[in-house]
């Protein structure tokens, strides 16, 4: 192709000899510089280069290719004001629950006095808004009324940059190939107050909130991607990754073991199903389902705002515990992937200085870019067993009778910065199905034929699994219906 996708924001001028253009193979590599003459602020996708002048594309001379991270910086015009979406949610939600300071009387409420009670749900990025949402004291209305009992914020081991200058609230930040430097890691990234010596930064995610008596209660869930690309171990643990943090009262922390950030649908692709490796990814994706967790769990945060049933103990990989370890001590035990580094795969966050006008603690303000990295923080992600899967979280029916192991990671191939990570996709690497086939291929994990010599007996290892799950409140009995029919339904071994 000869064309990006456009910039987030027009270029103030469509001469570009004040911009810088850089590609690099690897996140870590040092940029090398395009000449300014082989790139235009230019449309190419129906002109060759140089293309048709637009301050909202950039054509690049011979076109981009798929093997290296290319890097834009330069001068932009008229920011979008940002950040009033989180007063908007706030004055909606409250004015739908009867909060009369949250709209003029002579609107009409539609729900008026039928809402007991409000709960809040975000997957990933509209997770990292929720936090930031609480964070920045939203959940208090105008009125000073709680406006959401309960808070899932989902795959969101951190905040966002939504209440800054030039802000792209479609960004992630933080994952190894891409969006290393964008805003959004930055401390505080625990829920209760805790000092971060590295930025000099102390803080938590509830202070706001505790001070009004507006805290939500709050049920956060992860998967290994969020260890491996988004630096969940912050959460838990101190800025030097030596101990654990407590876990404020009001929240519960669930690791969906053996998960990926986009989860497979089990009524589409049950666990056994072998899906492909993904167009840039060396091994095939993880096809282990959250879904199921995630009901149980909704229902167990709506109990507890509801009735006050507290839900679940909180589930998740500690360092007392030797679970949440660092990733040198991590041992996987076959991995059939080239030029395979646990190290070269994960996010290593690193303190990023953005300027004297950037409120680093709230994510506001206005950044330098780019910004000067500083020092590293520790890199702790789930400690495996001998088969490669979780020893620690919320272990569910794939993990406690797998068909092979089950990662949040997975590694780009050849022509894809080969060695790097597909940030936020999982892998599956299914065990063989006979000894034979396992020793041929040196894999120390046992086969499919050695684990289960029976149907039946897979079938009643799964029964037996689901059955412990539902009774512990992290699986709905009619999604344990569903699992067991599946396993009954496979061809293992």
């Amino acid at each position: 192709m000869n064309i990006t996708a456009p910039p987030a924001y027009e270029a103030a001028s469509l001469d570009n000899a004040g911009a810088t253009l850089t590609r690099r193979v690897h996140q870590g590599d040092a940029g090398e510089t395009i000449p300014n003459s082989r790139w235009a602020f230019a449309d190419c996708s129906s002109t060759p280069f140089p293309g048709k002048p637009n301050a909202a594309k950039v054509c690049l001379d011979g076109g981009f290719d798929t093997n290296h991270i290319y890097e834009l910086v330069y001068t932009a015009k008229n920011p979008t004001v940002a950040g009033i979406g989180f007063a908007a949610t706030r004055d909606f939600a409250a004015f739908l629950r009867g909060d009369t300071g949250a709209a003029e009387v002579s609107v009409v409420n539609p729900l008026a006095g039928s809402i007991d009670n409000g709960l809040i749900f975000g997957s990933s990025q509209s997770g990292r808004w929720i936090r930031t949402f609480i964070h920045l004291g939203f959940n208090e209305s105008k009125t000073h009324k709680k406006v959401f009992d309960g808070a899932i914020p989902h795959k969101a081991s951190n905040r966002g940059a939504f209440n800054v200058r030039w802000a792209q609230p479609n960004r992630l930040s933080g994952t190894q190939h891409t969006e290393a430097q964008y805003p959004g890691q930055e401390s505080p990234q625990t829920w209760d107050v805790s000092t971060d010596p590295v930025a000099g930064v102390t803080g938590g995610q509830l202070e706001r909130c505790r001070k009004s008596q507006t805290c939500p209660k709050i049920t956060a869930t992860y998967t290994d991607s969020e260890y491996w690309q988004a630096m969940m171990a912050l959460n838990t643990s101190d800025a030097a990754g030596e101990k654990d943090l407590a876990i404020p009262p009001e929240v519960r922390l669930y690791f969906l073991a053996g998960t990926q950030h986009n989860a497979s649908d089990l009524l589409k692709q049950p666990p056994f199903v072998q899906p492909k490796p993904p167009l840039a990814c060396q091994l095939p994706v993880n096809s282990n389902s959250f879904f199921p967790a995630q009901r149980a769990l909704l229902v167990a945060l709506r109990d507890w705002v509801a009735s006050g049933k507290e839900p679940p103990a909180s589930a998740y990989p500690t360092i007392a515990r030797k679970t949440l370890v660092p990733i040198a001590d991590v041992k996987f035990p076959f991995v059939p992937a080239s030029e395979f580094s646990t190290r070269g795969v994960a996010a290593q966050r690193m303190h990023l200085d953005r300027g004297a006008d950037f409120r680093e603690a709230d994510i506001s303000g206005v950044m330098a870019e780019p910004p000067r990295a500083g020092a590293a923080y520790p890199l702790l992600v789930p400690q495996v067993d001998a088969e490669g899967n979780h020893t620690d979280g919320l272990r569910n029916t794939a993990v406690q009778v797998p068909l092979g192991t089950y990662t949040g990671w997975n590694v780009r191939k050849t022509g894809f910065s080969e060695g790097d990570s597909c940030d936020l996709l999982g892998a599956f690497i299914p065990f063989f199905r006979t000894k034979a086939e396992r020793l041929a291929a040196g894999d120390p994990r046992p086969s499919l034929e050695e684990r289960y010599p029976t149907h039946e007996s897979y079938v009643e290892k799964v029964s037996a699994a689901a059955a412990k799950l539902v009774a512990d409140r992290f699986l709905l009995p009619q999604d344990a219906e569903l699992i067991v029919s599946q396993a009954r339904a496979a061809a293992i071994p």
